[in-house]
């Protein structure tokens, strides 16, 4: 595989084991109720890109300042959204590269 950067494949695992860290740190908490609300400093998460990611998209619910809690209905929605749009991106890229192999063999100078 001459030419292809292994960095954005590495950025992706990264991306996903900090997601599932968080995801996993309020499960293990029991912060999945509002009742169960806790801080970030009580959860040991940091406010990072893919925290605020998931309080955007509504996984994770602040209820008051800075106390929040796990909504799974919408982790599990999210998980199957995420999932459709990989399988989605990965089509595509087979389908580019099944388009450049056929133009590439069947059209050499």
């Amino acid at each position: 595989m001459t030419g292809i950067s292994f960095i954005p494949v590495m950025i992706v695992i990264i991306i996903v084991i900090r997601f599932k860290k968080i995801i996993n740190q309020f499960k293990v908490t029991g912060t999945t109720t509002p009742r169960a609300a806790k801080t970030l400093l009580e959860l040991n998460i940091r406010n990072s890109l893919i925290f605020k990611n998931l309080v955007r998209r509504n996984v994770i619910v602040e209820i008051s300042p800075d106390r929040f809690y796990l909504q799974e209905d919408h982790l599990d929605e999210y998980i199957r959204a995420r999932r459709m749009r990989m399988l989605l991106t990965i089509g595509i890229l087979i389908l580019l590269i099944l388009i450049d192999t056929f133009f590439t063999h069947n059209h050499s100078f």
